[in-house]
Parts: structure tokens; sequence; C-alpha cells
């Protein structure tokens, strides 16, 4: 039987669950913006690209805390957990305002908004949800930390290489159409020769 002070028992499993619950969750956005960008042909703005970059960076706190979970020499389980979540509370809480002040950009009556709305809501509106979510889960597992950070550690998955895998993809992906879009607006002012 487990004693009071055991939280293997209790959230180890858990624990090891919400990162790729949090990872796989996030990833949904940043592939349905590919869909809008590269299907219906929509150019992102700066502000969509700012967003997108913020949703990664709330999935590098989860991810690091997966990269991290065979090696628990280099830095104690609690703190992997509340350094990873804290990185999502920040970059959450970057996107939050990011989308804000898209949303108040476009709050005047006749403004038509950014880009075609998807079920109802432009796409900076739904990243304002999203975003509010990830504060959410995010606060949620950093309040229930002792508990839910697991002090097991074993060998990672396949889940977790192909949940690590994912995002890296998504990573790359999103960092080669930023660097596309900058490089064609200076081609384009005739900024890069």
């Amino acid at each position: 039987m487990p004693s009071a002070t055991d939280h293997s028992a209790n959230g180890g499993r858990l624990g090891w669950m919400l990162p790729h619950f949090f990872l796989g969750a996030i990833s949904v956005p940043l592939l349905a913006a590919f869909w809008v960008e590269f299907i219906w042909q929509e150019a992102p703005c700066t502000l969509c690209l700012l967003q997108r970059m913020c949703m990664l960076l709330a999935g590098m706190g989860p991810l690091w805390i997966l990269s991290q979970q065979a090696d628990p020499s280099r830095v104690a389980p609690l703190a992997l957990w509340s350094r990873g979540f804290g990185v999502s509370v920040l970059a959450g809480a970057l996107g939050l305002s990011i989308a804000l002040r898209q949303i108040l950009l476009h709050i005047l009556p006749d403004d038509p908004g950014f880009s075609s709305p998807i079920l109802g809501y432009h796409l900076y509106s739904w990243a304002f949800g999203i975003f509010v979510l990830v504060l959410l889960c995010s606060g949620g597992c950093l309040l229930f930390a002792q508990t839910l950070a697991p002090t097991t550690v074993g060998k990672k998955s396949k889940i977790t290489w192909a949940t690590i895998g994912l995002f890296g993809a998504l990573i790359l992906a999103n960092t080669l159409v930023v660097s596309y879009k900058a490089m064609a607006a200076g081609l384009a002012a005739g900024d890069l020769q």
C-alpha cells in the first residue's frame, strides 16, 4: 500500500500523460493554421505568426519535461515539472496579449476582421481561447505539481518519441514558414540582395 508521501502511485502515470496530451492539444491549432494557410490560401499576418510562435513556446515546457524523462540526474522531477509548465504560463500570457491586441484591432462593428472565420470566429479569437486554456491547464498543473510531478523514471515510450517528433516537426515547419515570409517581405522591399 503506498504511503501518504508516495506520489508516484497517485499522479505518476497521469503526470506523464499530461505533457503528451498538452502537446497533442496545442498541435491541433498549429496544424489548422497550416490548413488555412496552404489549403485555403490565406496568408497569415505578422500577429498571426507571433501567436503561432507563442503556441510553440507554450509547448516547449511540456516538450522539455518529456525530453528529460529518462534522466532524473539532471533536474529534480518537481523542479522539472514546475519549470516546464512555468514556461507555458509565460508563453500563454504573451500569446494572450498578442491575440487580445488583434481582437481589439478589429473590434469596430463594420470591421470584417482578418481572414475567413472558422465556425463563426476568426483565428485570433480562437487563439485567445486557446491561450486561456493554456493558462488554465498550466496553472492547474503547477497548482497540483506536488501530486502530479512523476517521481518514477523510465525509458521513453514510442508514444513519447512520436509526440516529441511531431512537435519537433511543427517547430521546424513554423520556423521555415516564418523565415520564408521574412525573406519574401525583404525581397519585396528591396532590403535583401
